[in-house]
């Protein structure tokens, strides 16, 4: 497994590259990550992006040319 680099491609050391299996509530969720992507199933190619503010800052800067307009969602989810 490889990733780039501005200068330079690296190997990853092989015991970095293995994931690890965790549990969690899925109430902790928010307070662990700051956007969670999910496709969507009736659009194929199209997906729902879920964050907080920080994390909308992070997409924003990924996507410096996209115009997302970015919504609040309903009652029952967390305020960030």
């Amino acid at each position: 497994m490889a990733y780039l680099t501005k200068k330079m491609i690296t190997e990853i050391p092989q015991e970095c590259a293995k994931s690890r299996p965790f549990t969690m509530k899925l109430g902790d969720l928010p307070t662990m990550v700051d956007a969670v992507f999910d496709g969507d199933h009736k659009v194929p190619g199209w997906v729902h992006m879920f964050a907080n503010v920080k994390g909308c800052d992070h997409i924003d800067g990924l996507f410096p040319e996209a115009d997302i307009e970015w919504r609040e969602l309903g009652p029952g989810f967390p305020a960030d």
